[in-house]
């Protein structure tokens, strides 16, 4: 029997993340008191441009997760607002790099797919080699 769209993209957005996202990520509230950590992927990467004729080099750092992972791990861990929005403004996101060196990120922007349950989102370094 053939599926919805939508059935085929929330299956899809499971497999990715049962088989692609294998970085352990914690997710802190903005006011670090309440924290949890899921599976997702983490990345920094530098990038080069030009501005007014002068060189210039930028850090971007991304994320991606799954919305189902924080259920499954702590269901009162809250992401949504009063409206039922996914809303992780501020929220703070650690990870470790290849090195080991574990750093602090602020969410700046998010992009959640309501339909699969996945969340990106851009950061923004808070705090370098955290314990």
């Amino acid at each position: 029997m053939l599926k919805s769209i939508r059935e085929l993209a929330i299956k899809d957005s499971q497999h990715i993340v049962e088989s692609f996202f294998d970085l352990e990520l914690e997710l802190h509230t903005p006011d670090m008191t309440r924290s949890v950590v899921v599976k997702g992927k983490g990345q920094t990467n530098n990038t080069f441009f030009k501005t007014d004729g002068v060189d210039a080099v930028a850090q971007l750092s991304h994320a991606s997760f799954h919305e189902r992972s924080i259920i499954d791990k702590d269901p009162s861990f809250s992401i949504r607002n009063a409206d039922g929005r996914i809303d992780i403004h501020f929220f703070l996101l650690s990870f470790r790099d290849h090195r080991g060196v574990k750093t602090m990120y602020q969410v700046k922007q998010q992009y959640p797919n309501e339909a699969t349950g996945l969340i990106s989102v851009d950061l923004a370094i808070y705090e370098t080699d955290c314990k």
